[in-house]
């Protein structure tokens, strides 16, 4: 290709709102499960339960790289907690209203270590909404799951059972 920075060259993809939200919700939900927090390389066998409200890691100085570490959400505590976090590297700091996901989710792979204080997690319920609240976000309601119960092995190993 001749020359590849031109202006007119399509760069970025539009997709739709209601995707880009439900692609939040996904990832705020997987980075409360243990599993796939600890498969993205964090290590957590100190921590009692997710979300969490403390830290405590290590982190690595690589020349070019640096590792992504914890990602911290806050409310309405915003000057004086970006002042505490913005200089520890790998700590990444996001406002609860401006979630972006690319911070919630780098590189693709769900499941970031996400640190939440207590404004920023009572405000999600009113941004998002639930199953059954119209959320802030101009009627967008959460999407219902398709299984009440997800132990699908079990119930299908009591199927067969039942039916011999």
């Amino acid at each position: 290709m001749f020359a590849p920075m031109r202006i007119w060259r399509p760069w970025h993809r539009k997709i739709n709102v209601n995707q880009k939200r439900y692609a939040v919700v996904s990832s705020i939900t997987a980075s409360a499960v243990p599993s796939l927090v600890m498969a993205r390389g964090h290590r957590m066998e100190t921590v009692p339960e997710l979300p969490l409200v403390a830290w405590k890691g290590e982190v690595e100085d690589i020349r070019y790289i640096n590792r992504k570490g914890p990602l911290i959400v806050y409310g309405t505590e915003g000057a004086k907690l970006v002042k505490a976090f913005r200089n520890i590297p790998g700590v990444e700091i996001a406002n609860v209203e401006r979630l972006n996901l690319l911070k919630l989710i780098p590189g693709g792979h769900l499941g970031r270590f996400v640190i939440w204080t207590k404004s920023a997690f009572e405000k999600l319920d009113s941004i998002y909404g639930s199953v059954d609240k119209v959320s802030e976000k101009k009627g967008y309601m959460l999407p219902r799951g398709k299984m009440e119960n997800a132990e699908l092995a079990r119930i299908l190993i009591r199927m067969r059972c039942s039916r011999l």
